[in-house]
């Protein structure tokens, strides 16, 4: 809730306060408490402030651990996040082939990390409009994601269910269809009915059956 944000705001505050004078303001636990209060900012919607306060982060990060540590590529990828809401999705996107490009060298390219990356690239793609891109970026994870963990993992479903929204997009509803019943059938065994996965699923595919049905009666 709000007000618990708030609480974790003014505590993070504190801390931050009493580490950048015992400890330093480039101290590792320093920066922690940062991104931590940076993430409290982002989940109130505070988006200025903490672009602003990771940007800082990432600064310090890049020059005392260098641009190739996973606390740096973290920071960076929650940059790109941020860059996303805010509509600013070129940058986001080029902050996140960044990260992608160190993480595929150091990680390789079937790495969690590197796919996860590559999944936030797809969204960004989504985002601009640019379907076709997205799916085509999207379907390349799923055939790692399905080697790798499984198709009934949630990463896997996951990228399923980008796959079905692209193809809603572009107008392939029956495509799209069965995708959507495809990840909701297995989210509600493993997930159960009453899990937001699950509900969310549902939902997207109650509104794309409405779009079905309208586009009959046009006919």
């Amino acid at each position: 809730s709000q007000g618990q944000y708030e609480q974790s705001k003014k505590l993070f505050e504190q801390l931050l306060e009493i580490q950048q004078s015992t400890l330093g303001s480039q101290h590792p636990l320093t920066l922690s408490t940062q991104s931590n209060l940076a993430s409290n900012f982002q989940y109130q919607g505070q988006y200025e402030q903490s672009k602003q306060l990771f940007k800082q982060v990432l600064e310090i990060q890049q020059s005392t651990l260098g641009s190739q540590h996973p606390s740096t590529l973290t920071t960076q990828s929650n940059l790109a996040l941020i860059l996303q809401s805010q509509g600013q999705y070129e940058q986001s996107k080029q902050l996140f082939e960044q990260v992608l490009e160190i993480q595929k060298s150091t990680l390789g390219s079937q790495h969690p990390s590197t796919l996860t990356t590559q999944h936030n690239i797809g969204s960004v793609l989504q985002y601009q409009g640019k379907y076709e891109e997205s799916e085509k970026l999207f379907k390349y994870i799923l055939e790692t994601q399905q080697l790798i963990f499984g198709s009934q993992h949630p990463s896997t479903l996951d990228t399923q269910f980008n796959i079905a929204l692209n193809l809603q997009y572009q107008g392939q509803y029956e495509q799209s269809k069965q995708l959507f019943e495809y990840v909701l059938k297995i989210r509600q065994s493993i997930l159960g009915p009453q899990h937001p996965h699950t509900i969310n699923t549902s939902l997207y595919l109650s509104n794309l059956l409405e779009q079905m049905n309208k586009k009959i009666k046009l006919q």
